[in-house]
């Protein structure tokens, strides 16, 4: 989900048991300014890090499927990511 009016539902990633990078992600804009992400409170997001400024997504801990940890239980993780570039209208 994006800040605004623009909402994108990515498609679900796959993330080996035992490792922490999750997705990278990419948003664009069209005056070229820098884009800062943040990963929005509930669902899922405690478990997850995020670089603000290339938009890499990780497990704070290595997923052990085995151990799920997800909020709703059944091993799938939601979170909710922001960019922005420092405007708002």
């Amino acid at each position: 989900q994006m800040t605004g009016k623009y909402q994108s539902a990515i498609p679900p990633t796959y993330v080996p048991e035992n490792h922490v990078f999750a997705i990278d992600l990419n948003a664009t804009d069209s005056n070229a300014d820098d884009l800062i992400y943040s990963i929005e409170p509930g669902g899922d997001g405690s478990s997850f890090s995020i670089n603000p400024l290339p938009g890499i997504l990780s497990f704070k801990s290595p997923p052990d499927y085995e151990r799920d940890f997800s909020v709703q239980g059944d091993s799938h993780f939601e979170v909710i990511v922001s960019v922005s570039d420092g405007e708002f209208k």
